[in-house]
């Protein structure tokens, strides 16, 4: 049963509970398969268009691929108010942790945004001592606006013979690691639940099941 936040009534919406952790966690690994799918279809669809298209429908679909990852990355928790995929079928949501009603779709993108943020932090500087240039700006932003959507995928950067030339890019790769487990960790430490992220961004993920609704979609 999928639950919308704007379908309950909730006379009490302080009282709404933290969301499951097994639920969190179901939401989460929903959303990240659909971000690999994302980055990895549109990877290939690159490579392709790469080699047999002219070079202004590179440039128009590389543009479009990007603009279409940082959408997904920005808003995969404001499809719906405060719900994205993995939300959505989970039955949680996010909400505005002073007043517990869902959160608006730009308090969504701010808390996404602050996550960036973070991972650019910590990416940024590791990029431009390896390169020196200013220009790796955009290769470090890609880097985080990748682990933002999809943390699962650096599960593959972290053994250190793969980047011999580049043992600082391993650094940074265990670090960002490193701050998506200590949020992981805070959400099994923390009562009400809340991340880093939720902390900055005033946002908190509840549960919409434990509400009375008067519609089920």
């Amino acid at each position: 049963m999928n639950i919308s936040p704007q379908q309950t009534d909730d006379p009490n919406p302080r009282s709404r509970s933290a969301a499951p952790i097994e639920r969190r966690f179901g939401a989460f690994l929903l959303d990240n398969g659909a971000a690999l799918l994302l980055i990895v279809s549109g990877s290939l669809l690159l490579s392709f268009v790469f080699e047999h298209a002219p070079f202004w429908f590179v440039s128009a679909f590389l543009i479009a691929y990007q603009l279409c990852l940082v959408c997904w990355t920005l808003g995969k928790d404001s499809w719906w108010r405060g719900q994205g995929i993995g939300k959505r079928i989970g039955g949680i949501f996010l909400a505005e942790s002073h007043t517990n009603h869902p959160a608006s779709r730009l308090r969504c993108i701010w808390r996404q945004a602050i996550c960036v943020f973070i991972v650019l932090g910590l990416y940024l500087p590791v990029y431009l001592y390896i390169f020196r240039s200013a220009t790796i700006v955009k290769q470090a932003l890609a880097s985080s606006l990748l682990s933002a959507a999809a943390p699962i995928r650096l599960a593959a950067f972290l053994p250190p013979d793969r980047f011999k030339a580049a043992g600082e890019l391993v650094v940074a790769h265990v670090l960002v690691v490193s701050f998506i487990l200590l949020e992981g960790m805070m959400i099994f430490c923390r009562e009400d639940r809340r991340r880093i992220i939720d902390l900055l961004a005033g946002t908190q993920v509840v549960d919409a099941r434990s509400l009375d609704c008067k519609n089920v979609s």
